[in-house]
């Protein structure tokens, strides 16, 4: 066992402390508000900038940034005025901005909301032990999930150090034998095949003689 192998139990401790503390509940709210919220802000983000550009003066603001930003560089009255002719796009870009990240947050704060309300259920004493137990599990599979991520990229790195971790470590192996069926899926089989060589190729070319 090997520090790598230390720092892997220590963020899986983590990990499943924080799934106790939290539970079920509060962490598959968390989790779904943040999916839930970027598909709403992608989806519907630009429509809910335009619609703010009605109440807010965008327009004023945009000129302004542009014209002291031109006199700044000291760009001539003729350049100054070319400027001014891009202010409608950085008013649409503003609101785009706007929209999209305002419409996150709210999104955000009502799943945070909604996961406070279902957490006051967890006092109920069945469904306060069912919400641990499945936090603890939750914690752990996320921390192990991240885990192997991590690990995986690591042992992507051609650098003789980290080989030397990887290669002297107890769980690293482990975990690098249940990642290729993961990354199998993700990547087209071919493909995967040629990253792998290639990376071989790299870390076989570092290895001290």
């Amino acid at each position: 066992m090997n520090i790598l192998d230390l720092l892997i139990l220590v963020f899986l401790a983590f990990s499943i402390i924080q799934g106790w503390k939290r539970g079920l509940i509060s962490q598959i709210l968390d989790l779904a508000g943040v999916l839930i919220a970027f598909f709403v802000a992608s989806r519907y983000g630009v429509a809910f900038g335009s619609w703010l550009g009605g109440y807010i003066n965008l327009e004023k603001f945009a000129a302004k940034v542009v014209v002291s930003e031109a006199e700044g560089k000291g760009l001539s009255g003729l350049l100054v005025g070319a400027l001014e002719g891009i202010v409608p796009d950085v008013v649409v870009a503003l609101q785009n901005i706007l929209g999209y990240v305002l419409l996150f947050f709210l999104v955000l704060a009502a799943a945070k909301l909604l996961s406070f309300i279902f957490k006051s259920l967890s006092h109920i004493p069945v469904l306060g032990t069912l919400d641990t137990l499945g936090g603890v599990i939750f914690g752990f599979l996320k921390g192990a999930l991240i885990t192997l991520v991590i690990v995986w990229i690591l042992s992507l790195l051609p650098i003789p150090r980290v080989m030397d971790f990887m290669e002297s470590s107890l769980f690293a192996p482990v975990l690098l034998n249940i990642a290729p069926g993961i990354y199998e899926r993700v990547f087209n089989p071919q493909q995967y095949d040629e990253i792998v060589k290639t990376i071989n190729k790299m870390r076989d070319a570092l290895k001290p003689e």
